[in-house]
């Protein structure tokens, strides 16, 4: 006996519209890939530990066949950092542009020193954390962290530390260092470059005493040669990779710890197909035995977590640090 459509009501059509309109949408979501040319900005200068990583991250796609167009790494340092993610911002709904995202991304206008925020781009995934190192001139008379502690006592002004930006992780390890040793971190004595590469550079010349780092670029310095670490803010003991061997602040008798996160951001303006390519991309990346091997090589710890989980962590490191900040009075009007 046949149905009788007659009887087929509204109500099931609507319901069937609903879900044929649901498995366009989805198929939809997973359409979207590269077109051409991608760009991997580094808002920072060549010889950094964001610049090395962000190389590392390229050559893992490429010989791993992650994307199918060409991808470029393309530096736009200053400002700290806000050059870079100035220029990706201009780039509104185009997946085809994505850099690393750090925590200048909001400690730049709490120090009025940039408006940009990361609530200016999209939000991709975290990747990993590091630890900051502090090295000094391999001849300096600046041998631990003890020898480092008694000269700030003595004259905070006498050291001199280069960073890539005041406010960001490293610095708040120096601060840190400071507050364990009872010294008033506005006293920090600090010089900003465009990248860990200029300040390494500065202090083998002897134009400043210290620079505190990202464990990436000082295992690319420890390889140039020159330096010496004077302390890590790892939590542990450092027993494999580059940095093996390397004091820690703790094993020094100095309570200092901290790490510093490290994401993929993308232009204002990106579907959720979009930001969904990029988030399976660097999901499929942090797999790889590459990737692996990189994280034992630089002491980084693996963060992945896609869009929605980075986004809430990045809300809390913001409301973190902007409360540290006002306590150390460094909130930009």
């Amino acid at each position: 006996m046949r149905p009788n459509l007659s009887r087929v009501t509204a109500a099931t059509v609507a319901a069937m519209a609903v879900a044929f309109a649901g498995i366009v949408s989805d198929a939809h979501a997973q359409a979207w890939k590269p077109t051409r040319n991608v760009e991997f900005v580094v808002p920072l200068a060549p010889g950094g530990g964001i610049d090395v990583a962000t190389r590392q991250m390229h050559q893992i796609m490429q010989k791993n066949g992650l994307i199918a167009t060409s991808m470029t790494v393309v530096n736009k340092p200053g400002a700290a950092s806000a050059i870079g993610y100035f220029y990706v911002s201009q780039h509104k709904a185009n997946p085809h542009f994505i850099t690393t995202g750090m925590s200048p991304l909001y400690t730049n206008a709490l120090t009025g020193k940039h408006p940009l925020t990361y609530r200016d781009l999209t939000l991709i995934c975290n990747l990993y954390a590091e630890y900051t190192a502090v090295y000094v001139r391999e001849d300096s008379d600046i041998k631990s962290a003890k020898d480092l502690a008694e000269k700030l006592k003595k004259d905070p002004s006498s050291v001199s530390f280069g960073l890539t930006a005041l406010g960001a992780g490293h610095y708040f390890t120096l601060v840190k260092f400071m507050i364990a040793n009872g010294l008033d971190p506005k006293t920090l004595k600090t010089v900003v470059f465009n990248s860990t590469g200029e300040a390494a550079t500065a202090v083998r010349g002897g134009h400043i005493n210290a620079v505190a780092g990202s464990a990436a670029g000082s295992v690319a310095q420890l390889k140039t040669g020159g330096i010496r670490i004077i302390g890590v803010s790892s939590p542990d003991p450092i027993t494999e990779g580059a940095l093996k061997g390397s004091p820690t602040w703790r094993e020094q008798g100095f309570d200092v710890v901290n790490s510093n996160w490290r994401g993929i951001v993308g232009p204002p303006g990106l579907t959720p197909a979009q930001v969904k390519y990029w988030e399976d991309i660097f999901a499929k990346l942090v797999q790889t035995d590459e990737w692996k091997e990189l994280l034992s090589r630089n002491s980084w710890t693996n963060s992945f977590a896609r869009a929605d989980e980075f986004k809430r962590f990045v809300q809390e490191n913001d409301a973190t640090d902007t409360d540290l900040f006002k306590r150390l009075g460094m909130v930009g009007k």
